[in-house]
Parts: structure tokens; C-alpha cells; sequence
């Protein structure tokens, strides 16, 4: 019997950087909210972009999203990363 906790099929740094993408997705997406259809079709869409550009598929990032999930303290440090890292980028923008 192993005491070793199961990876998830993708690491942490990828996924990270995953999560990034679809959140800034998401933010542009928000514009065009008042096109529901429209909307609807393209986040579809630019879901599997992001997983086509990390070379995954959703099947391993609903996997990982589920083991964060169920890892709250490591899905909250990963997120205090996330957000220093929009910090950086709104700082940059701001430039």
C-alpha cells in the first residue's frame, strides 16, 4: 500500500499558466456577453484553444481541476501565485 498522493496529469506551473489564459479569456469574453449565443459558442471554443496550445486535453485538465479542488490549501497557494502574476502583467500594462 503506497502512502504517495496521485499527481495530477498536468503540473502545477502548466496549469497555472492554463488558468491564466482561460481567466483572461474569460475577462474578454465578458464584453460580449449580450451576444449569448455568440458567447456561448466561442468560450466553447476558446476552452479548447487553450487546451490545443498546451498541449492537453480536457479530460487531464478536468483532472487536475478536480484534484485542486479537492486539495484546497494547494489550490489557494497556486491562486495567491495566479494573482501576483495579473499583478505583475496590470503593472506592466500600466507602463
Amino acid at each position: 500500500c503506497s502512502s504517495e498522493e496521485k499527481k495530477p496529469p498536468v503540473d502545477e506551473p502548466k496549469f497555472q499558466e492554463i488558468l491564466i489564459d482561460i481567466h483572461l479569456m474569460q475577462a474578454r469574453m465578458e464584453n460580449y456577453k449580450s451576444l449569448s449565443d455568440t458567447f456561448f459558442y466561442a468560450t466553447g471554443k476558446g476552452y479548447e484553444e487553450i487546451y490545443k496550445k498546451h498541449n492537453i486535453t480536457k479530460e487531464a485538465f478536468k483532472e487536475t481541476f478536480e484534484y485542486y479542488l479537492n486539495n484546497p490549501k494547494k489550490m489557494d497557494k497556486m491562486y495567491e501565485s495566479i494573482t501576483d502574476k495579473f499583478s505583475e502583467m496590470e503593472a506592466k500594462a500600466k507602463e
